[in-house]
């Protein structure tokens, strides 16, 4: 009996495990580093159908370099950073090997530009009414997450910037020097007042 149960627990340990990511989400870190904004994307295994959908002419190909340049040409009309108005240029597309799993895909993306405000990903949504791309942004060690759908394709960045974060705090210890200060010589001449 205890044998059934031990064969019972190792079934459902791989089945939970066993099961690829959504082919609908996709998730992107994006942090400034230096002169130029990284972004570390984990697509699943469907991101290929993406862009052989946009691409239909590498169905007749069997030159991985053709797929690369697709892949790159499928980022760079799908996935943009700003800075107020200014584009910034796709300047690497990266395959990486930090798979978590064997059915994902791991590729880092380098833009030339430290600042920006504005992110558009629309990636996956040409094969994909339902997609949904999860966001990481970091900036100067603060953090917030963003997701984009079909409805809602870009996003903008709210995160200070350290000179905007060091003035605002500031002008609160300068408020709150001022405060005490009144505080204090108020209390000074009420007590000197009960004294004379």
């Amino acid at each position: 009996m205890k044998r059934i149960h031990y064969v019972i627990v190792m079934m459902c340990l791989f089945i939970t495990n066993g099961f690829a990511h959504d082919a609908n989400k996709s998730f992107f870190k994006i942090e400034q580093k230096n002169n130029v904004v990284e972004v570390q994307a984990e697509f699943p295994w469907s991101i290929r159908n993406a862009v052989m959908e946009a691409f239909p002419e590498l169905e007749s190909s069997n030159n991985k370099k053709d797929f690369e340049t697709a892949f790159f040409n499928y980022i760079d009309a799908n996935f943009s950073i700003r800075n107020s108005n200014v584009l910034l240029s796709l300047v690497s597309v990266k395959e990486v090997d930090i798979q978590s799993h064997s059915h994902q895909n791991n590729f880092v993306f380098v833009f030339a530009g430290n600042n920006f405000d504005t992110v558009t990903n629309t990636v996956m949504f040409n094969i994909y009414d339902n997609q949904k791309n999860f966001h990481d942004v970091e900036i100067n060690k603060e953090y917030e997450e963003f997701v984009t759908t079909s409805e809602n394709t870009s996003f903008k960045i709210n995160l200070e910037s350290d000179s905007e974060s060091s003035i605002g705090n500031d002008t609160i210890v300068i408020a709150l020097a001022l405060v005490f200060s009144i505080l204090m010589t108020l209390l000074f001449f009420k007590t000197k007042k009960k004294l004379v």
